[in-house]
């Protein structure tokens, strides 16, 4: 498919670059990135269309589910070893003793009452042949380990937006700052260093504080010492710095420019300009 160059027929806020965090991280960091954006339309443009946007993100999904399969499927091959080992009937799936060591190891494990039962749903969801006891194969385990960790990461950011309103913040400059966050936190560790929090002020364009004062800001919220803040700590340092903030006016969106600039995408049309 190609993007239709003539655009005055179609409505300015389809014109719009529509980014998402998943399809911000995925190309960011995939070695496809190149060919999908071919498919989609010129770097150049900045822009595309709904039908494109969707195509994007579609691919962007194809790309994390090869990408989860490739992490899932020693940790599979793990558990079916134990099995083996625990004299259990060799067959390719996995059980609920299995499911729950594979949830430990990637650090998705219940935490409360709510989560197991919440789990446990998900469980019987894939569980679609209603096998006694309940067994899952690759693939089951594959869709049951995505709803678990989609599940989890949709109530993470609705704490985050929640926190971040306590603070006075708005639950779209949460998401905004979230974005940020997790494209400098480029290994998952859910933390940032010194450098990778003076990075987000550039990218939120914070000019006007010295190095030395965004120091003294980060130890004050590094209450360990471990050189490292989260992103709740990051919130905080976002009210004591002004991250984001400009005068006379509020432009959540504006850091957009410097995250996509290295790959010729602009946000020019959010400011008006065709």
């Amino acid at each position: 498919a190609h993007v239709a160059r003539d655009r005055s027929n179609v409505p300015r806020n389809s014109q719009r670059w529509l980014g998402t965090k998943a399809a911000l991280k995925a190309l960011l960091q995939s070695s496809e990135f190149l060919q999908l954006s071919s498919q989609v339309g010129s770097l150049d443009e900045g822009c595309m269309d709904f039908a494109h946007f969707l195509y994007l993100v579609h691919s962007v999904r194809q790309m994390q589910s090869r990408s989860l399969r490739e992490d899932l499927a020693p940790i599979f091959d793990r558990m079916l070893r134990r099995r083996k080992k625990a004299g259990t009937a060799v067959i390719s799936a996995v059980g609920v003793p299995e499911v729950s060591q594979a949830l430990e190891l990637l650090h998705m494990g219940p935490k409360q009452r709510e989560d197991q039962l919440k789990i446990t749903e998900f469980l019987n969801e894939v569980n679609e042949f209603g096998f006694t006891p309940l067994t899952l194969d690759f693939e089951a385990f594959v869709r049951f380990i995505r709803q678990v960790k989609e599940w989890q990461a949709t109530c993470m950011r609705a704490e985050d937006r929640a926190y971040g309103v306590e603070l006075g913040l708005q639950e779209r400059m949460v998401d905004e700052f979230r974005v940020i966050f997790d494209i400098i936190d480029n290994t998952g560790s859910g933390e940032l260093d010194l450098l990778g929090v003076k990075r987000a002020c550039g990218l939120l364009g914070q000019k006007s504080l010295s190095f030395e004062e965004l120091r003294k800001i980060f130890e004050q919220l590094d209450k360990d010492g471990s050189g490292a803040i989260d992103f709740r700590e990051f919130l905080h340092m976002t009210n004591m710095a002004n991250l984001g903030k400009q005068k006379g006016r509020s432009n959540p969106l504006g850091a957009n420019a410097a995250i996509f600039s290295p790959f010729g995408w602009s946000d020019h049309q959010n400011n008006g300009h065709h």
